[in-house]
């Protein structure tokens, strides 16, 4: 039965060879796209989920009730009272990273080192497999627990454990014994982790930053994050309680922070605005990949149904004399159905290699490792087979059920007409397919838009001839180098700051408002150095800047208008705020990217803060400028690299997410074109043929060849002005959607989506235009004999 059914579609494909191969390329196009957003999709949703006891997994989250966000940095001296009086929890971990620190090899420090603080029952909690210790691998203060990965790296040829390694921690040399080797942690877990030490060295450290000997119970350090393993059958939620007991009993009702869990398997796509370093997922563009690949994919469907109706009427005449021998419209549908699935798997080959030739480029595009995970690989091949099959069923399905129906006796009389139905029914999926294109063309160009209002919109600070050099948290020779840069002739000016603009770290903080007592008002703080205002070219409107003179860090303080306004303040200068005192106001500037509003800004003074510098340079010396200036860091910190960036440079870096979504839509807008403009190709040839007759009859009564080209050319332009006026309130929804992300927004003007359809019209003209130009330019005789 299968080899009948196998002979019998390659036959039909022997004998429709155009039909066939416009839709195995145009599968195999849709296929391929298909595939590649399909594992991005599949390594998404699988973050986290290796972990044998995944589901028991949480960590601690903290919503400031002051700030109104949540963290998930937590206090070191929480994890104690968890462990006395939550009987629901099994096991319990604190981390913290360890910054600044390297580890040593044969004499040499290796720069990238993964290293956090920890206690021994971090393994248990993560489930990773120890070689030493099995318990207490980091109860003493000089050990240390190595992954494979490094112990291997480390001692290629001996046995790890016991071996002595050296730790540079905040250019301190520490000696550890190795008591212990982890498995190493899954490629696709959120939290990872080369070594750990002992959890102490990390208090030590925050007592040393703050001058403070509490940091193991002050319930204001939240430095830590705190993992858990659940018991069987424990709800999360259902410890939401216990905190608020625990919280009232130990630390009182005027604790600001309150404390709750959140799933493990929840921490990378459903963080739900979480302050964390752990990294993170974006669902937002999950969901466009994926409503890209259903695009595509339907686009490709609707071809090959496009294509099938047009060539039915061939097959009419078949299915009759099928059905006079005994076949049964089961039998027929059931062929129908096989043809189509199997045109879908010989395109599979060819979508294999598409996929494998462009997934550096879409790695590139979507700037994400598009890894092929062992531990994905049965779904990988599930979800494949499964699209494939899908696509083959619903592509032969028009065909299958219409063809299946024709009435024997109808067909072989030749009376067998597919009718007007089948006109309207092909109409309607080609103005589907262009509706398709121009939604994602006006989408595409309404982000590109919005990416270059953005990159060229008026910020209020100097933007010409600035570099921003990242001097790192630990940089010990500030002011050295700032007065070697500021000493160098082609420096016009030069000032430091916590960071660079437009700034995406930063600081907040609450200040009462100046006329309502009751109320607070967030600010956003910059630490800034005296020269940074000038650097920049930020406009003080009122006061004065800062100077050189000014060496009290906790008095002085500069605000932008907004804060001006958001405090309530009338005589704002020499106005005192809590300790601070304002000596100046500058024009509002965007302090960060147009997704959001100005904020109310504070700007002072803090020395230990300064992990950027901003250099205004003369016209035409940057070549010969950052030479020096990298001579010069490199002498005061020779392990530093020196890592710099233009204003403009860093401005498309925070809006790259546009620029890619831009492409990326772009790109699927093509692919949906090439894909319709192929099935088109194909009607418009068949359509060609089939009134070969019909053209030389007209053409030997006397008709024009306008008169022959306009009718058959006037339908593909109603086809495109009707998907242009379709796509146009579907655009503006969904693309008002994506603007609102933006406090500052362009305009959705008239020739976006004007454009849309011109290309879409230029396109489809070229492509049916030459096949009707050769059926009316061929000769009458030729044509009266055709057939």
């Amino acid at each position: 039965m299968i080899s009948k059914l196998i002979t019998s579609s390659f036959r039909f494909i022997k004998r429709n060879k155009l039909f066939a191969s416009i839709n195995i390329i145009g599968l195999s196009l849709a296929l391929a796209v298909t595939f590649i957003i399909v594992l991005f999709v599949i390594n998404e949703l699988r973050v986290n989920s290796t972990y044998m006891h995944k589901d028991r997994m949480a960590r601690v989250i903290a919503y400031d009730t002051m700030f109104k966000s949540t963290t998930a940095s937590t206090a070191y001296v929480l994890a104690e009272h968890l462990n006395d009086g939550f009987p629901q929890i099994e096991a319990l971990s604190r981390t913290r990273a360890v910054r600044n620190c390297k580890l040593k090899r044969g004499g040499v420090f290796l720069k990238e080192t993964n290293v956090y603080g920890a206690g021994s029952d971090v393994f248990k909690v993560f489930d990773r497999k120890v070689v030493g210790q099995q318990s207490g691998a980091l109860e003493q203060m000089n050990a240390i627990a190595l992954s494979e990965k490094y112990a291997k790296m480390l001692f290629p040829n001996a046995d790890a454990l016991g071996q002595e390694v050296k730790l540079s921690i905040y250019d301190v040399e520490y000696l550890f014994f190795v008591t212990a080797v982890f498995e190493d942690f899954p490629v696709n877990s959120t939290f990872k982790a080369e070594c750990f030490i002992n959890e102490r060295h990390l208090l030590s450290e925050l007592n040393q930053a703050f001058g403070v000997g509490d940091a193991h119970e002050n319930w204001d350090f939240n430095y830590w994050d705190t993992w858990l393993l659940l018991r069987d059958n424990c709800d999360p939620k259902m410890l939401d309680a216990a905190f608020r007991a625990m919280e009232k009993l130990v630390i009182g009702d005027e604790y600001r922070f309150k404390h709750s869990l959140q799933r493990f398997s929840d921490i990378y796509l459903y963080y739900e605005d979480v302050r964390q370093l752990n990294a993170e997922g974006n669902l937002i563009q999950i969901y466009s990949l994926s409503g890209i690949a259903f695009l595509i994919m339907l686009v490709a469907t609707l071809n090959y149904i496009i294509l099938s109706t047009a060539i039915s009427s061939k097959r009419a005449k078949e299915i009759g004399v099928r059905k006079t021998s005994g076949a049964n419209t089961g039998q027929i549908r059931g062929e129908l159905f096989f043809e189509s699935v199997l045109l879908t798997l010989l395109a599979l080959p060819i979508a294999v290699l598409l996929t494998s030739l462009m997934l550096p480029v879409a790695e590139k595009l979507i700037q994400h490792e598009l890894l092929i995970l062992e531990s994905n690989l049965l779904l990988y091949i599930l979800t494949y087979v499964v699209i494939v099959f899908l696509i083959g069923m619903v592509s032969g399905w028009y065909s299958a059920v219409y063809l299946s129906k024709l009435d024997v006796v109808q067909v072989l009389k030749n009376k067998a007409t597919l009718g007007k139905r089948k006109v309207q029914s092909r109409q309607v999926l080609i103005v589907l397919q262009l509706l398709i294109f121009c939604v994602l063309a006006s989408s595409a160009l309404i982000i590109q838009k919005q990416y270059h209002y953005a990159l060229t919109k008026e910020l209020g600070f100097n933007r010409q001839n600035i570099i921003q050099i990242d001097l790192g948290r630990h940089f010990k020779h500030y002011n050295v180098f700032m007065d070697e840069v500021r000493a160098m002739p082609d420096v016009l000016s030069a000032g430091g700051s916590m960071y660079g603009l437009p700034c995406l770290g930063g600081g907040t903080f609450l200040w009462p408002h100046q006329q309502e007592k009751d109320k607070k008002v967030e600010m956003d703080g910059l630490v800034i150095d005296y020269g940074f205002i000038e650097t920049m070219g930020l406009s003080v409107l009122n006061g004065r800047s800062l100077a050189s003179t000014d060496t009290d860090e906790k008095s002085l303080m500069i605000l932008n208008e907004t804060a001006v306004h958001e405090l309530g303040l009338d005589d704002t200068i020499g106005k005192q705020i809590e300790e601070w005192q304002v000596i100046g106001v500058v024009k509002d500037f965007h302090f960060r990217s147009v997704h959001s509003k100005i904020p109310p800004l504070a700007m002072y003074l803090a020395k230990d803060y300064y992990f950027n510098i901003s250099v205004h340079y003369a016209d035409g010396v940057l070549p010969s400028l950052l030479p020096r200036l990298k001579q010069l860091l490199n002498k005061l910190d020779e392990e530093l690299p020196f890592k710099y960036s233009t204003v403009d440079d860093f401005i498309v870096e925070v809006y790259d997410e546009e620029l890619n979504l831009s492409i990326l839509i772009s790109i699927a807008a093509i692919f949906t074109i090439l894909i319709a403009v192929m099935g088109l190709f194909g009607l418009s040839l068949f359509i060609s043929e089939s009134q070969t007759k019909e053209i030389g009859i007209r053409k030997v009564n006397g008709a024009s060849l306008g008169s022959i080209f306009w009718p058959i050319l006037k339908w593909q332009f109603v086809y495109c002005i009707v998907a242009l006026l379709a796509s146009i309130p579907l655009t503006v929804f969904v693309m008002s959607k994506w603007l609102q992300n933006f406090a500052y927004q362009t305009d959705l003007t008239w020739w976006l989506f004007a454009s849309s359809g011109a290309i879409a019209f230029a396109i489809v003209m070229l492509t049916v235009s030459w096949q009707t130009w050769r059926a009316a330019r061929r000769n009458p005789v030729e044509a009266l004999r055709y057939e």
